[in-house]
């Protein structure tokens, strides 16, 4: 579409939809400075021309529908194909809508594209987006004629801009009197459509072809507003003077032929309202700005009043022909007074003109008072047609004709426009012709007392005229329901009593004094007007007559005693006007008490009035019911809360006391019905009218329900919030704070509740109504009632009261009590209730209410309290049933008979579920039109799907495909009604609301403001999303339904087909700011960022609730790359929406960077919960492609969030929001609260205050506030004032309060973004670092570490210790990544001062006071991380040097902090500390150099005696680790962290020494939990519990035995010295070797156990580590012992080694545990045959077996050790001298029968050797194969080293990881190798070292002659050896053996060369030392066997 085109040939979707969002965010904006660029202005500029036309569409055309006919159309100069559907779709449409047919094929194509979207046909999409885009553009052009109007009225620079622009636009839409025209022309099109309309919907059927009903009755409505619109931008062009005289005039002309008496549209209000608006004569002080900044010419008011030719035209006009003369009269009575006022400012006008003054008067009266009598006068055209709408449904005089239906039909927005204009016409009519009306009133005068004296006989009465009292008539129409609306009516401009007023008080005749009466009522509207009432009504003054002047207190109350008088002592009746009078007089007085409380109790307390007692006396007599209706309402305007002040509770006391004496409602005690229920039966049911009944239903309502506590508590911080003072919760008007406590009732409220239910409210419908509107009031009074009781009934009390039996008697006597009885039993009651929601079985029920179907707002009203009626009773049933009736029952008495059977009862979901219909139509009232009905609609729908009865499964489904559901979603589906609640929740969801800060769904408002119902519809929709998506709901339910998934679909993935409505709403709402949705809209994020947050909240519930998880996160990630979109626009600081809209400022917030924004705490919320869940979002997202193995698609998203390509981090952002500090402006009022104190308010507190989301309960501290006053207060009625004194104390109070919950929240908001943040860290850390290049990865972390380091000192309230927690967590997982993927060498590389920042930080957050003990344990282990990433601690890097020497400066506070937490902290945080001083250990500063040593701070101290010591008091609690069923496992966890700090310490000589002086031995040996080992044969020695947490006895024991033993070896082996040195030894040496002998002869059975244990077949893999350590332990106490002790240990010793030595690895250990049979059914991995194990060939080695290999060479090593330090004394051997290889003694000398022995055999130890020469050249090939793949890589092919990654890493995606760190994996391979080798090469030592030493001993005991006796050896064998026997076998055996190990390469020896540097050296020294021992074993056996033979 070109953009200078006049029509529009093609249909452009969304267009002036989106401009219009650009206006209205340009309006927004405007008054703070945020309008920006240019660009909307040049959006306008592109629109200018459509605007101008009004959106003008081609006609049809004869060219294009032959063509079309053809199945052809040409589009751009391409012509198209068209199938036939499309064709004839398309006529259909141009012949609808009138358009082109291109336009038409266009439309219908948008029609087809939405019609999934909007779940309707294509043809009805295509009308519906075809109105849209229409009624979009006139709503541009409205608001553009609106701004141009406002926006240049303002005194801020940059809104006046804005509309000095927008009126320059303008006013060059069109020139002249053009756009007026078009205007016109547009409306007699609109007319003729809907008569086009309405003719299709009469006419029958012609055939397929055509519209439904349903879009044509839309079409009906979207005509009408369309009407409205053009309306409106006519009125504000002739309010902002843009009409020209020529466009005036062509309004009249238009005017002039409307025909209002066949009126089928409002226009002739419009119309009328702009052509006043337009000759307002009232002086305007905006005129003169307009026309200084106006671009074109303005014509105010001076300017017409001095252009003659304009006023001539309009005289013409309107003395001319007009269809309607009532409106001329109108328009004539406006231009009189213009007229007049031309004349007065330019005397010579008259003659200009040729009208004279005498003739302009002269129409004035003719307008108000025209000759022809049945001619209608402009004050009654204004009466009873213009402002119809003013009047209550039923008062017009044509209400059932079509017409007052139309005019009624003027939009709210444009109603106080019209009344405005009328009220200035009526004013200056009033002001400036008020001699005219003193004529007429006089003649009127005289035509009433003429006609009350009768005519002559026979002559016609004299006729008569009502003008003024049409005028007063007027003026109340005028000031009804319009809060001081009255003010320029009461004051003149001296603001005294006006001159008119003064006149209209000596009104004489009966009808202007009703007249009179009525005006004042509506004038005394509003606070300021009661006064003035009040005022001038004490005034008894006298008329110009001398009369009594009638409107008088005095008049009134005396008149009432009159009647009363009469009435009790002569009987008598009331004479019919005097009644109507009274009747309007008491109409006064209800308003003039109900809107001024000085009034109330200035009349109230008036001892000459007695007002309460008075009325009560005339209500007791025989008067009629209208009147009686009166009397009541005045009654109940003395029990309304007056604004600010409340309710009196002496009043409402008396009015109570006096209801009850009355006896209206009580049965005479002779039998018979209460006078009420006769006088509705015999009088008001005869006349078909119930005046009286109604208005005592609404008396009883405003005085039956006892105000209580909670009640007056929830009206004082309402009150307060309507002042603006605490957030949270609506007041609607009216609510306001009680003055104090009534009386409670004193009887039973059961007679009143039975009256409004049995004869009222259930007999309605069957009673006959004069006027049928009636019948709904009479409902709607009803339901008023049981809304009033069952909100004020107050249940909640109970559940935190004691349940008192005066409390109980109370709430039985409340009217909620009978009322919930009634309801919850099934009585007609609840089907009445049920009917209001579905009225008529062929419609739902909210048609009703949108099609007006009852004709009378009334109904609208009574649905409304239905659903409120049904919220009360969901929220009070349970606490009924479960917890009041019981109470009740148990009470016994009275009591427990006003229960009733409790059987009885059923909750209301229960009742629902057997009116399932009912259900639908609560779901369907989201469709409603009447904001307040949709609301509760949504609330209620919520409340039915949180019940258990809805929440459960039933089955659904034809009987062959029925499904388990939801019973809501069962029920909703079953009926097809799914896409109309859908279509209706999410109509709400797309509408433009203010934000505002709406409460949780708990605390959703009954009743709130209308501005705000459209923010409150949407919070309730999204609290039905929440509620349904939640971790904890039970899916699918009616969210899932609601959202669109298929809940019959099989699996997770096809749950979403498609893109669902409801979903794609949800997610282009909320598009990243600077984005549109489809309707052209801002999204949320921008206008409304508390609304966001919580679509926000939906969309990560969906992605974390299991059933819609997988598919939510393919959803949003394949659509618009959601995720990472929003990660880039991640929101810094708060919206403006909230932050500087019109909600007011409630404190300071302090950026990060030291900014400071003003604003109101909920859009900081927003921003904080925001950031939290886009972080979660990010972090899901990330984690399920991880589990996918789809990583790579992360990537973006992986750089969107650590800010890698120009962008910022996210994650840093979220920081930086964090750290920012909100101020509430409301903590100073602290300083002004003198009423209570903090601490009085303690008990305000909830359970939960000290660490949950509320710090007080606002409402509890209104009720003690409440309590406090009434005990406070003095014997009498509270002054007005003194109660405006507590009142503004109070608010103060609950100010301060309020601000210490929104500390609190904002608290809650922190934690829950860093909380976030730090899960988002842990997902990128756990799963994306690998798609980082190495180079920048480390860079990013640090970065990330930065950001994260300010919170660390974040450090001093309860909230912010929370925080420094999460960020320590969060500053520890990065650091450990860096870690983990080997970045310490990019980490060395850094800047040192940049990392030293880092370890700096760290240290000072650890040692400041006041870290939590969390916090603490983080650190530790993150500065543990920083020292082993900054390098070795004797590593040259400056890092490094610097990191040990910053280390060593902060030792000795470090050490003295983390001793103390690894002594007296939890459990957990004494593992963490003792793991972090284990770490330390490495980092003590060397001898010389400035620090302390650790070891040495922990001696000094004194802690390292306490840790010693702290095995001791571990004891009894390791002794419940070993119980069957431990009762925790946490002393075991703290117990080896000890452990593994003391052998940490146990590594140097020193400190081996300092445990020994600590006593450690001594400590271990009065350990019991050592002789606890669990017996092998019992059952709980593998056993294990069914969840496999609890490892088995065995298990337990061994993770405490084994450590011990690697310290207890470890101390040894440091202080061992060699036997040449012994007697030099220290004093700590032989203290450790006589220690050491007492603790193996303590525990002798355990460890006797240990070895005996790894001798058993299938031993366990812990069994053989422990044996060989205790070996290891026991070999460092010899030789040269001669201890008994070690003789039995010995012994097991030389067992055990009969056991392994020479035996096969595979066949001695078996597995035990989950983990080791796990470990058996996996193969080790090869790496692609580098690796080979000591297995048989066929076999393949497990984990298992590698492992068992492993620890079997090291108990072979261990004992080898063992028994060599054994024979180190050459006396006697150790090994058996026998060559088998079993422990049997074969006697090879004598041939005596074999025996078993406990020992080692010679021939074994051979096997033993050749087994780990075996083992030692397999490790060594191994290690040689690795070692090339390093130092050749790229010799490696690639399918091999794909092998060898995914072999090592352990997955199929490792195959694409990169090459270092598979490079990494493989040299920790090649480390485990060398281990390997080098064990295996001190085994053949050993080995051989043995061999030779016993072949020597064995030589020496062959030969006699040497005399020499061999002395014994405890345990040791002792036959004498066959020594040529043996030499014969061994040589045979050892010979080659002893070659091959001659013959080992070099390369065996290059392991140990591997561990330092200068090894090599060392490692060829050994060399010949094995080759020396082979040759010695060789020569000896040879020499020796040579010579045998």
């Amino acid at each position: 579409m070109a953009a200078g085109a006049k029509e529009l040939a093609v249909f452009e979707p969304g267009r002036f939809e989106a401009l219009y969002a650009v206006l209205q965010a340009v309006a927004e904006a405007a008054p703070h400075g945020g309008t920006g660029a240019s660009d909307w202005y040049i959006q306008l500029e592109r629109s200018r021309a459509v605007l101008a036309n009004l959106g003008q569409v081609c006609g049809k055309r004869d060219t294009e529908r032959r063509e079309m006919s053809q199945g052809k159309i040409v589009l751009d100069g391409h012509t198209q194909t068209l199938n036939a559907d499309f064709v004839a779709q398309s006529l259909l449409l141009s012949d609808a809508l009138n358009v082109s047919e291109v336009y038409a094929a266009s439309l219908l194509q948008e029609g087809i594209h939405a019609s999934a979207r909007w779940a309707r046909p294509p043809t009805d999409v295509a009308v519906l987006l075809h109105y849209r885009e229409k009624l979009a553009l006139l709503a541009c052009l409205k608001e553009l004629t609106g701004y141009a109007y406002t926006l240049c009225l303002s005194d801020e620079a940059d809104t006046l801009r804005t509309g000095v622009r927008i009126g320059r636009f303008v006013d060059a839409l069109a020139p002249d009197a053009e756009l007026v025209h078009r205007i016109v022309r547009e409306w007699d099109a609109l007319h003729e459509e809907r008569a086009g309309v309405q003719r299709a919907l009469q006419s029958a059927p012609a055939g397929p072809a055509r519209l439904s009903d349903e879009i044509q009755l839309e079409r009906l409505a979207w005509i009408a507003q369309a009407e409205q619109e053009l309306g409106h931008v006519v009125y504000m062009l002739a309010l902002s003077r843009r009409l020209a005289p020529a466009a005036i005039e062509a309004l009249l002309a238009y005017a002039a032929r409307l025909d209002v008496a066949k009126a089928t549209s409002a226009v002739p209000v419009y119309v009328l309202t702009a052509l006043l608006a337009a000759l307002d004569t009232t002086p305007d002080a905006a005129a003169e700005w307009l026309a200084r900044h106006a671009a074109g010419t303005l014509y105010p008011v001076e300017a017409l009043c001095e252009d003659a030719a304009f006023l001539s035209g309009v005289h013409k006009r309107v003395t001319g022909s007009w269809t309607s003369q009532g409106m001329r009269r109108v328009v004539l009575l406006s231009y009189a007074l213009l007229l007049l006022h031309a004349m007065q400012r330019t005397p010579s006008m008259a003659t200009q003109v040729q009208v004279s003054a005498d003739a302009a008067h002269a129409l004035v009266a003719e307008a108000i008072a025209p000759e022809a009598e049945a001619s209608e006068s402009a004050l009654l055209f204004l009466l009873l047609r213009a402002l119809l709408f003013q009047h209550r449904a039923g008062d017009a005089l044509d209400e059932e004709a079509a017409t007052a239906r139309a005019l009624r039909d003027v939009d709210a927005a444009f109603q106080e426009h019209t009344l405005q204009q009328v009220e200035h016409l009526v004013l200056q009519l009033t002001a400036t012709q008020l001699p005219l009306l003193r004529k007429l009133q006089r003649a009127e005068e005289d035509a009433g007392f003429a006609a009350l004296r009768g005519a002559r006989p026979g002559a016609p009465p004299p006729a008569r005229r009502y003008d003024i009292e049409a005028l007063l008539d007027l003026i109340a129409l005028l000031c009804k329901d319009r809060p001081d609306a009255g003010v320029p009516f009461w004051l003149g401009a001296d603001r005294r009593m006006s001159r008119f007023l003064h006149w209209a008080l000596d009104m004489r005749e009966p009808g202007q004094q009703r007249a009179l009466l009525d005006m004042l009522a509506a004038l005394a509207t509003g606070e300021q007007c009661a006064g003035h009432a009040h005022a001038m009504l004490e005034a008894d003054t006298a008329t110009h007559g001398g009369e009594r002047r009638l409107a008088t207190w005095a008049r009134l109350f005396d008149w009432i005693a009159h009647y009363v008088e009469l009435f009790r002592t002569r009987g008598g009746s009331m004479p019919p006007e005097e009644m109507v009078l009274l009747r309007a007089f008491l109409q006064l007085l209800a308003t003039v008490v109900r809107w001024s409380a000085a009034a109330r109790d200035s009349l109230y307390l008036n001892s000459a009035y007695m007002p309460l007692a008075r009325l009560f006396a005339l209500y007791a007599c025989p008067v009629p019911v209208d009147l009686k209706a009166a009397l009541l309402h005045a009654l109940g305007a003395f029990a309304a809360p007056v604004a600010h002040v409340g309710t009196s509770p002496r009043i409402l006391a008396e009015l109570w006391d006096r209801l009850q004496q009355s006896g209206v409602l009580q049965r005479p005690k002779t039998g018979g019905a209460a006078p009420a229920v006769l006088e509705l039966e015999h009088t008001e049911a005869t006349h078909f009218r119930y005046p009286g009944s109604t208005e005592l239903v609404r008396f009883l309502t405003a005085i039956l329900p006892s105000a209580t506590a909670v009640g007056r508590a929830d009206a004082l911080v309402n009150a307060t919030h309507a002042l603006a003072l605490v957030p949270g919760g609506a007041a609607p008007a009216g609510m306001v704070a009680p003055a104090g406590a009534p009386a409670p009732l004193l009887h039973s409220s059961a007679p009143y509740v039975a009256y409004v239910v049995d004869d009222v409210f259930l007999k309605a419908s069957q009673r006959m109504y004069a006027t049928p509107a009636e019948r709904w009031e009479v409902s709607a009074a009803c339901l008023d009632f049981f809304a009033h009781c069952l909100a004020d009934f107050p249940l909640a009390q109970l559940l935190d009261a004691p349940l008192e039996r005066a409390r109980l008697t109370a709430l039985v006597r409340h009217p909620g009590f009978a009322l919930v009885q009634r309801v919850l039993s099934g009585t007609p009651l609840l089907h009445e209730l049920f009917f209001f929601l579905h009225p008529d079985a062929n419609s739902a029920g909210f048609e009703a209410v949108n099609g007006d179907h009852a004709q009378s707002p009334a109904f609208a009203h009574c649905v409304r309290q239905t659903l409120q009626v049904l919220l009360h009773l969901f929220r009070v049933q349970h606490v009924f049933m479960h917890v009041l009736c019981p109470a009740l029952a148990d009470a016994g008495g009275a009591l427990a008979a006003a229960a009733g059977g409790g059987a009885a009862y059923m909750p209301l979901d229960v009742h629902l579920l057997h009116a399932h219909q009912v259900v639908v139509q609560i779901a369907l009232y989201a469709n409603c039109t009447d904001e307040a009905i949709a609301y509760l609609g949504v609330r209620a729908l919520a409340a039915v799907a949180r019940s258990a009865t809805f929440q459960a499964t039933d089955q659904f489904g034809t009987l062959r495909q029925r499904h388990a559901l939801n019973r809501l979603v069962g029920i909703i589906e079953m009926t097809g009604e799914t896409e109309r609640v859908r279509g209706g929740l999410l109509a709400w969801l797309e509408v433009a609301a203010p934000d505002v800060d709406v409460p949780s769904a708990d605390a959703l408002a009954d009743i709130v403001p209308e501005t705000e119902l459209v923010a409150h519809i949407q919070r309730a929709v999204l609290d039905v999303l929440l509620e349904g998506t939640a971790a904890h709901a039970a899916a699918p339910n009616v969210a899932h339904l609601l959202l669109g998934f298929d809940l019959h679909a099989a699996r997770d993935d096809d749950r979403l087909v498609g893109e669902p409505a409801m979903l794609r709403t949800l997610r282009t709402l909320v598009a990243p700011p600077g984005e549109e949705n489809d309707a052209g809209l801002a999204p949320l994020t921008a206008r409304a960022p508390v609304l966001a947050e919580h679509v926000l909240h939906v969309l990560r519930q969906l992605c974390v609730q299991p059933y819609t998880s997988a598919a939510t996160l393919r959803y949003l990630r394949t659509h618009g790359d959601f995720f990472v979109r929003h990660v880039d626009a991640l929101p810094q600081v708060p919206a403006e929406a909230l932050a500087s809209g019109e909600a007011p400022a409630r404190g300071t917030l302090t950026l990060a960077s030291g900014a400071q924004l003003t604003t109101s705490a909920a859009p900081v919320l927003a921003l904080l919960r925001t950031d939290a869940h886009v972080l979660q979002l990010a972090a899901l997202d990330v984690r399920a492609l991880a589990l996918r193995n789809q990583l790579a698609r992360a990537v973006p998203l992986v750089r969107a969030l650590l800010g890698i390509g120009g962008r910022s981090a996210a994650l840093g952002t979220a920081l930086e929001v964090v750290r920012a500090h909100w101020s509430d402006a409301r903590d100073a009022l602290a300083e002004h609260i003198t009423l209570t104190t903090p601490a009085a308010l303690v008990d305000a507190q909830p359970a939960d205050a000290a660490s949950g989301p509320r710090v007080y309960d606002v409402r509890a501290v209104a009720q003690l506030l409440l309590a406090e006053r009434q005990a406070r207060a003095a014997p009498g009625a509270a002054r007005a004032e003194d109660h405006a004194a507590w009142l503004a104390q109070a608010a103060h109070v609950l100010q301060w309060a309020a601000a210490q919950n929104t500390q609190r929240a904002v608290a809650h908001a922190r934690r829950e973004a860093l909380h976030a943040w730090r899960d988002a860290v842990g997902v990128v850390v756990a799963h994306a670092l690998p798609l980082l290049h190495a180079e920048s990865r480390a860079a990013v972390l640090l970065d990330a570490v930065d950001a994260a380091l300010p919170l660390l000192g974040d450090i001093g309230g309860e909230p912010d210790a929370c925080l420094s927690e999460l960020a320590a967590s969060g500053v520890l997982v990065l650091l450990r990544a860096l870690e983990a993927h080997s970045d310490a060498e990019h980490v060395q590389g850094a800047p040192p001062e940049r990392a030293i920042a880092v370890l700096r930080a760290l240290l000072d957050a650890l040692l400041r006071p006041g870290t939590s003990g969390a916090a603490r344990m983080d650190l530790y282990l993150s500065v543990v991380c920083f020292a082993q990433l900054s390098g070795a601690p004797d590593s040259d890097g400056p890092l490094a040097q610097r990191t040990h020497a910053l280390l060593a400066a902060h030792m000795e506070r470090l050490v003295e902090v983390v001793a103390r937490d690894a002594l007296d902290a939890s459990d957990v945080g004494q593992t963490v500390a003792l793991a972090t001083l284990a770490r330390l250990v490495r980092f003590e500063a060397p001898a010389g150099k400035r620090g302390a040593s650790l070891t040495d701070v922990l001696v000094q101290r004194g802690y390292l005696r306490s840790l010693v010591l702290r095995l001791e008091t571990l004891d009894g609690a390791l002794q419940d680790v070993l119980s069957p069923d431990p009762t925790s496992l946490n002393a075991q966890y703290v117990y080896e962290a000890l452990v593994a700090f003391l052998c940490r310490i146990a590594q140097t000589r020193a400190g081996a020494q300092q445990l020994v002086d600590a006593h450690l031995f001594r400590v271990v040996a009065r350990a019991d939990f050592l002789s606890l080992r669990p017996d092998p044969s019992g059952a709980a020695w593998d056993a294990v519990d069914d969840t496999g947490f609890l490892p088995a006895a065995a298990e337990r024991y061994a993770a405490l035995l084994t450590p011990l033993l690697h310290l207890v070896l470890g101390v040894l082996q440091h202080l061992h010295e060699p036997e040449a040195a012994r007697r030099g030894a220290s004093f700590t040496a032989h203290a450790a070797r006589t220690q050491a002998l007492a603790l193996l002869a303590a525990h002798q059975d355990a460890l006797l156990a240990v070895l005996r244990a790894a001798s058993y077949p299938d031993a366990a893999l812990a069994d053989a580590e422990q044996a060989a350590l205790l070996v290891e332990a026991l070999a460092t106490l010899l030789p040269g012992t001669s201890d008994a002790t070690l003789d039995a240990l010995h012994t097991a010793v030389l067992t055990l080694a009969a056991t392994y030595i020479g035996a096969a690895p595979a066949a001695l250990l078996s597995p035990h545990t989950f983990a080791e049979r796990d470990e058996a059914a996996v193969f080790a991995p090869t790496l692609g045959g580098l690796l080979h194990f000591d297995v048989a060939p066929p076999m393949r080695a497990s984990v298992f077996d590698t492992r068992a290999i492993r620890t079997v060479h090291r108990v072979v090593r261990a004992v080898a050790q063992y028994l060599e330090r054994a024979s180190a004394a050459a006396t006697r051997p150790t090994l058996v001298p026998t060559l088998t290889a079993s422990r049997a003694d074969g006697g090879v000398a004598s041939g005596a029968p074999a025996r078993i022995v406990a020992a080692p055999t010679f021939g074994a130890a051979i096997a033993a050797l050749s087994e780990a020469v075996g083992a030692l050249s397999t490790v060594l090939q191994s290690w040689e194969r690795v070692h090339t793949v390093l130092r050749t890589p790229d010799s490696v092919r690639a399918d091999e080293w794909a092998e060898i990654a995914r072999e090592l890493l352990g997955d199929d995606a490792a195959v694409h990881a990169p090459r270092p760190h598979v490079t990494h994996a493989l040299q920790r391979i090649a480390a485990q190798l060398r281990a390997d080798a080098d064990a295996r090469l001190d085994t053949v030592e050993l080995l051989l070292v043995l061999l030779v030493r016993h072949v020597r001993l064995w030589d020496r005991a062959a030969a006699p002659a040497a005399g020499t006796p061999v002395p014994a050896v405890p345990s040791a064998p002792s036959a004498r050896p066959d020594a040529a026997a043996l030499r014969a076998g061994a040589g045979a055996a050892l010979l080659p053996l002893l070659e091959k190990i001659e013959l080992l390469p070099m390369v065996c020896l290059f392991p140990r060369a591997h561990r330092q540097p200068d090894a090599l050296t060392e490692a060829r020294a050994q060399a010949p030392f094995l080759h020396m021992a082979a040759r010695t074993l060789a020569d000896g056996l040879l020499r020796d066997t040579s010579v045998g033979h």
